[in-house]
């Protein structure tokens, strides 16, 4: 037969077992490794001795290789892993997020659109978006709020209750955008808007 055939009958890391053997008798009955080919020979590994040409007709396969391992970039993430992963994507996400839209309010330009939707100002009521506008830039601009502090709370669902908590901070600090907060307490935090990530 072809020795394009013996990967075919003997993978590598197959376990064989040599019959036959006259100038290497020892290693006859002895299972071995496949561990490559040469000409019409195998090339067999013994733990106690280096690799051994052999002719296929003196081996007997006895144990398949054992299954190769897909690399990293190709395995199936299931379970745990794959939960851990988008956990971190989303903690990234609600970060560039959140980092956007401090930095808009430390520069007093206009957040972008399809966040505002995260932060209390929703499409259907834009009468409350100056003023939700204006507690978000008081805390950032007077150290009561970080781009950590909304993705975490962006992340966690609790967006609401974070922003009320801020709104009453900023509302007892009497600092020039506390007018905005006491406002919308005042209203209850009516007519504002939530969404999650």
């Amino acid at each position: 037969r072809p020795s394009a055939f013996l990967s075919l009958r003997f993978p590598v890391g197959a376990g064989v077992v040599a019959e036959g053997l006259t100038s290497a008798q020892e290693l006859n009955g002895k299972e071995g490794k496949v561990a490559q080919y040469s000409r019409e020979r195998v090339g067999v590994r013994y733990p106690d001795r280096g690799v051994i040409a052999l002719r296929p007709e003196r081996l007997t396969l006895v144990s398949e290789p054992p299954p190769a391992e897909e690399p990293d970039s190709k395995r199936q993430d299931t379970g745990e892993a794959k939960q851990q992963r988008q956990k971190e994507l989303e903690k990234q996400e609600a970060m560039a997020i959140c980092t956007r839209f401090v930095e808009c309010l430390h520069q007093d330009t206009f957040p972008e659109m399809g966040d505002l939707h995260l932060f209390g100002v929703g499409c259907d009521y834009m009468s409350r978006a100056q003023e939700v506008l204006a507690v978000w830039q008081g805390a950032a601009k007077h150290g009561d709020l970080t781009a950590e502090q909304l993705a975490e709370a962006l992340q966690d669902g609790s967006m609401k209750e974070f922003f009320e908590k801020t709104c009453r901070s900023l509302a007892a600090s009497r600092t020039p955008n506390s007018t905005y907060a006491n406002e919308l307490i005042k209203n209850n935090f009516a007519a504002l808007e939530w969404d999650t990530l």
